[in-house]
């Protein structure tokens, strides 16, 4: 199973750092645990723009057409 984990901001950077231990998993909320359980994640990029509206719906977009395959 794949899960696509969205996130208002870059957890790519955030995950990287909790794989070298420099930051603690509770801010990932539980996909440091997704492997152990089978899981495979894709990790969202979100959007960013001055206006709330247009992150909205840019994000909704890259998720909706995102190339990657995902079970949730």
């Amino acid at each position: 199973m794949t899960a696509y984990y969205y996130h208002g901001f870059h957890v790519d950077w955030l995950h990287n750092e909790w794989l070298n231990g420099k930051m603690p998993g509770h801010l990932l909320y539980g996909i440091t645990e997704f492997p152990n359980h089978g899981i495979d994640f894709i990790l969202h990029n979100p959007s960013k723009s001055s206006n709330n509206f247009s992150n909205d719906i840019q994000n909704a977009i890259k998720i909706v057409f995102s190339n990657n395959k995902h079970d949730i």
